[in-house]
């Protein structure tokens, strides 16, 4: 589990009783190479509300990716709806698409992966400008470029550099405010910490409520670490071979987990004190050997503060 201390994260703000997100009875299937289909997404149902910070953990290749690229209809949807904004996503034609990108956005995993290294800074945030608002001035575009910057805190020095001269941290800081150029609604967050040092994490992440609180942002968030969905998210639904196991608040889900595969997630966190984790370890071995269920709150994650 990410070493990051409660006192780091901002407080969560709290969501309206609107659902922004509906999502029923999701199947996406990939074709094999061969013939037959791979299900990666089988049957998935969730809501998320207006102003929310809604998780979505698991192990890789569990579906939780392909789900949130569902929602964007970015993964090719066999069965299921799916209701963003009031708009029925999947049957959206390509012009009203292009608008819908407006309205969600998502932010990748790998920020390195996902910036084109031979555009500038500039031209990378104002790429969104310049597709969905082409009437805007060229100084206009600039000044918005600027704004965004400032909003994930990085200078406007950095407008005329490329993203191979900025750090990890710089760089997923750059893929936001590209993501929020479009003035987004929704903000779909796949693994965006992951590749991250501890302390940059808790940087990006406090970012990540701030902009939510400010900018009245939805958010998905999908991890595999229950320790930053903790932090970072109201409620969880935990998915394991396509499907949703078991959803609540991040609280339940990981204090007090009902399913086996969330338990062994919450198991599978190492916690950062090493005399914890001894005790943790010795009961684990001893419920083992006695046939006994491991309960999750033996492995409640331990707040520990940054030094």
């Amino acid at each position: 589990m990410s070493m990051i201390s409660e006192a780091e994260i901002e407080p969560r703000t709290q969501p309206t009783t609107e659902e922004l997100v509906v999502v029923r009875d999701l199947v996406v299937e990939y074709p094999r190479r061969g013939g037959g289909v791979t299900r990666s997404v089988d049957g998935v149902s969730f809501t998320v509300n207006a102003g929310e910070c809604f998780g979505i953990v698991g192990e890789s290749g569990s579906g939780k990716t392909t789900t949130a690229r569902a929602v964007l209809r970015l993964a090719p949807t066999r069965e299921g709806t799916i209701v963003v904004g009031g708009q029925d996503v999947l049957s959206l034609s390509r012009r009203e698409l292009r608008k819908f990108r407006r309205f969600a956005q998502m932010v990748y995993q790998d920020p390195q992966a996902s910036l084109d290294p031979r555009m500038t800074i500039q031209q990378l945030v104002e790429e969104a400008l310049v597709i969905h608002e082409p009437a805007m001035r060229a100084v206009e575009r600039r000044a918005r470029a600027i704004d965004l910057l400032e909003q994930v805190g990085l200078n406007p020095d950095y407008l005329g550099v490329r993203p191979a001269s900025l750090s990890g941290g710089q760089m997923q800081r750059v893929a936001i405010a590209r993501a929020l150029a479009a003035r987004p609604q929704l903000l779909v967050c796949d693994e965006v910490v992951s590749a991250l040092d501890v302390s940059v994490q808790a940087q990006i992440l406090n970012l990540l409520k701030k902009l939510q609180r400010d900018l009245g942002l939805t958010v998905i968030f999908i991890s595999h670490d229950l320790g930053v969905i903790s932090y970072v998210c109201h409620r969880v639904a935990v998915v394991f071979e396509g499907r949703i196991v078991e959803t609540g608040t991040a609280r339940e889900v990981i204090g007090d987990a009902r399913e086996e595969y969330t338990r062994e997630l919450v198991l599978a966190c190492p916690d950062p004190d090493p005399v914890t984790a001894r005790r943790i370890r010795s009961e684990r071995l001893a419920a083992s050997a006695s046939g006994l269920p491991v309960p999750a709150n033996t492995v409640a994650p331990k707040k520990v503060e940054k030094e």
